[in-house]
């Protein structure tokens, strides 16, 4: 068998070297191959000062990922728009608007200010978003009668369409009843009719159930959110919040007598109890944290079906209520009899419907509620 001279790894390395040089440009280094990896050698100083160098290259060559990072705003809020000299806001506003993300800039500034508790702000500017997305005018520098950008820039510029609203009247909404304007936020969300949103038809019907008008809407907007969501206690809480309401206007009406604000407190009551039910059986991680939110969760819900118990007046009470031939007297016509068949099909069985006595439902997967 033939032996392998040192001389020919030689050979082919420093001809392999020599195409490198011809490629680069740069004097080929004297590596030595173990192993398959490339060890170089101390006769590569001048690799070695190149990686022993503060400055690889002039700062213009350097790659991205080398130059240090500097914020460009240093508090927090940077974003939100800044009253003029005047204290005036809708110059801001209205300059914002116009830009490409603007208004998402103006909508992050709304939620800031909510969640900084500062709830008259966001209202400020979620009123100023719907007034120019509306076509009104802010009063702005160009005085154009509208606070969209000017009829000079919209010859190059043209007019923005009108944006989806939705989720600037749930931020007008909420602000509002923050502030205990229940009234004004009914009026303001009233676009929510036409979300296709379920959460919005579910807030639409709490801002409703706290404004203590229009309970056949509230029917109606929970019925549209029960059908895509029908496991949801939070639905219940409001229907049952909008029938203790009804029952409390009942209550008025027959100070002379009658047992029709006990029926309402008796619909409202079983509504709180499926709504524990719900909460009770819904699936949550189990863990230490969250099972201590669900039982919160669960003493709250346990606290307001003693507070409605306490409302039922025992000598007025139905024992048949669900069979439903009281509720004209609990509600009048506040509903349909449609919208009172859909509510008792939604919180009463069908054993409680046909006036047997219903069964207690097996608990759900909270652990320690007894302690």
């Amino acid at each position: 068998m033939t032996a392998v001279t040192d001389t020919a790894p030689a050979e082919s390395a420093g001809s392999s070297s020599e195409t490198i040089s011809k490629t680069n440009g740069a004097p080929p280094p004297s590596a030595a191959e173990s192993h398959g990896l490339f060890q170089f050698t101390a006769e590569d100083e001048w690799l070695l000062s190149i990686v022993d160098a503060e400055e690889v290259a002039p700062k213009k060559q350097r790659h991205f990922i080398d130059r240090e990072y500097r914020m460009r705003a240093t508090y927090d809020g940077w974003f939100q728009p800044q009253p003029n000299a005047t204290g005036d806001l809708a110059p801001a506003v209205t300059a914002l608007y116009s830009l490409k993300l603007g208004p998402n800039q103006l909508i992050s500034s709304m939620e800031h200010h909510y969640v900084g508790q500062n709830y008259s702000a966001a209202l400020e500017l979620a009123e100023m978003y719907l007034k120019i997305n509306r076509g009104g005018d802010l009063g702005d520098s160009n005085n154009t009668g509208d606070a969209r950008p000017s009829s000079s820039s919209s010859k190059t510029k043209p007019q923005r369409k009108p944006l989806k609203e939705t989720e600037v009247l749930e931020i007008a909404g909420r602000c509002l009843l923050k502030l205990n304007r229940a009234a004004d936020a009914a009026e303001a969300t009233r676009g929510l009719n036409l979300s296709k949103e379920p959460g919005h038809l579910l807030f639409r019907a709490e801002v409703l159930m706290r404004a203590g008008s229009a309970p056949g809407e509230c029917v109606d907007r929970l019925r549209a959110y029960l059908a895509a969501r029908p496991a949801d206690p939070q639905a219940f809480v409001v229907l049952s919040g909008m029938l203790e309401a009804c029952a409390a206007a009942a209550a008025k009406r027959e100070e002379g007598g009658g047992n029709g604000a006990a029926v309402g407190y008796q619909w409202a009551q079983r509504a709180m109890k499926h709504a524990r039910q719900l909460y009770e059986r819904s699936r949550r991680p189990d863990t230490p944290v969250a099972q201590l939110q669900a039982r919160n969760g669960l003493q709250r819900l346990d606290k307001d079906i003693e507070r409605l118990g306490e409302c039922i007046n025992v000598e007025d009470a139905v024992a048949d209520v669900a069979i439903g031939t009281e509720a004209s007297k609990a509600f009048g016509s506040v509903f349909t009899q449609e919208q009172l068949d859909w509510i008792r099909e939604v919180i009463f069985t069908e054993s409680e419907v046909a006036g047997e006595e219903a069964d207690e439902p097996e608990g759900g997967g909270v652990k320690g509620l007894s302690g």
